[in-house]
């Protein structure tokens, strides 16, 4: 399957570009639509509302650290870290059809440390992801469960912010405590950097994308290619 969500420039993503678009239709038949939107919107604005905090050196950005979420054992010799984005029809794929299976067989028996980071692309994006982040470890990984499941409910949607309060209240949320992390620019700008930072590194083509041990993969992301190379960092000694 064609990697689908390409690679954009954050600063220029995070404009009010994707407020002036029309997202009333389903995902799967929008996106490519979508996407062409976004790259004229590129083209369009140079600058961004939400300044993104000082990235990590180039070489530790794929270390561990206390703001990620972190599934089977975060001590184990093999990490890897897979970048989605809340409106990525194929990243939605994944999650929902080959990570259960990711799940199963290496994070579940903590073979591996799996570290899920959103990639903002848009501001559907970073308003969904604003969400995950203001819940506690059990609520965040409910959201994103619920987020990828019911991603043609709200992604496309011209009402997106009202669907992800609704989400966030049926969430233990109140509508409160979103807008507070919604204003949260210290929350925000974290979560830019994580994704400006990986969108330069050289290979990175788009989401979802996955890197095991600090290397970008460059596979296939079904589950049969995926398992062989975390098998092969398994095996090293």
């Amino acid at each position: 399957m064609i990697r689908f969500c390409v690679k954009v420039m954050i600063a220029l993503l995070l404009s009010s570009c994707s407020e002036k678009q029309d997202f009333s239709t389903p995902a799967q038949s929008h996106i490519d639509g979508y996407r062409l939107q976004m790259q004229q919107c590129v083209a369009a604005n140079t600058n961004s509302p939400i300044p993104a905090k000082p990235a990590t050196e180039a070489n530790n950005i794929f270390a561990i650290d206390d703001s990620d979420l972190v599934f089977g054992d975060p001590k184990a010799k093999v990490v890897v870290i897979q970048y989605g984005a809340p409106t990525c029809a194929h990243c939605a794929y994944f999650y929902k059809k080959i990570y259960p299976e990711l799940k199963k067989n290496y994070i579940d028996d903590k073979k591996i440390a799996y570290v899920i980071r959103e990639f903002i692309s848009n501001k559907q994006d970073l308003d969904a992801t604003t969400l995950v982040y203001c819940g506690d470890l059990q609520k965040r990984t409910q959201l994103i469960d619920v987020l990828y499941s019911q991603q043609e409910s709200w992604a496309f949607n011209e009402n997106y912010r009202s669907i992800l309060t609704n989400i966030a209240q049926l969430s233990g949320i109140s509508q409160e405590q979103y807008e507070k992390c919604l204003d949260d620019k210290d929350l925000q700008g974290s979560l830019v950097a994580k994704a400006r930072a990986i969108s330069r590194v050289s290979g990175f083509i788009g989401t979802p994308a996955f890197v095991i041990n600090g290397l970008l993969y460059s596979g296939e992301y079904s589950y049969q290619a995926l398992s062989k190379a975390i098998d092969a960092s398994l095996n090293q000694r």
